[in-house]
């Protein structure tokens, strides 16, 4: 007469009964066949929990920034539907683009820049030379804020 799995075993040790030291443990059916048998002392209560992952993503998947996706079914936004915000367009961050001036410097430019360096050494130079007669503090003043007028002028060389 063959046992029906589904109801409970009246083996010894199903019952409690006193098993005989020299009789092998009886394995358990389990459902899944791959894996291992344990014998019922070995086996723990031991219960795989798999986390349910939540996604973080705003856009739908290969969906372009900026452009309107379609909403998902269940979703709301913190203010809801219908308060002033349109919840299908993407809430992503995106840098501006960088914008450059076109082109390189008129010819002016480094023209001026040079020019006023060229000047503002000369005065020194001349001024420490006696040319303008004696030498004077605010001829070197002046000298100083033609060179400085030069570094100024590179800033915006292009």
């Amino acid at each position: 007469m063959a046992e029906d799995p589904t109801e409970p075993s009246t083996t010894p040790e199903a019952t409690g009964a006193d098993v005989p030291v020299d009789a092998a443990p009886v394995a358990e059916v389990d459902a899944a066949p791959s894996k291992p048998v344990k014998s019922p002392a070995a086996k723990a209560d031991t219960t795989v929990v798999s986390k349910r992952v939540v996604s973080k993503r705003v856009t739908a998947k290969g969906a372009p920034q900026g452009v309107k996706a379609a909403a998902l079914k269940g979703t709301s936004g913190a203010k809801g539907a219908g308060q002033g915000e349109d919840l299908g367009y993407s809430k992503r961050y995106t840098p501006p683009t960088a914008t450059y001036a076109q082109g390189p410097s008129p010819w002016w430019v480094p023209t001026l820049m040079f020019g006023l360096l060229i000047v503002g050494a000369l005065v020194i130079m001349l001024n420490y030379m006696g040319v303008f007669g004696n030498a004077a503090n605010i001829r070197l003043v002046i000298g100083l804020a033609f060179i400085l007028g030069g570094i100024v002028t590179a800033t915006q060389y292009r």
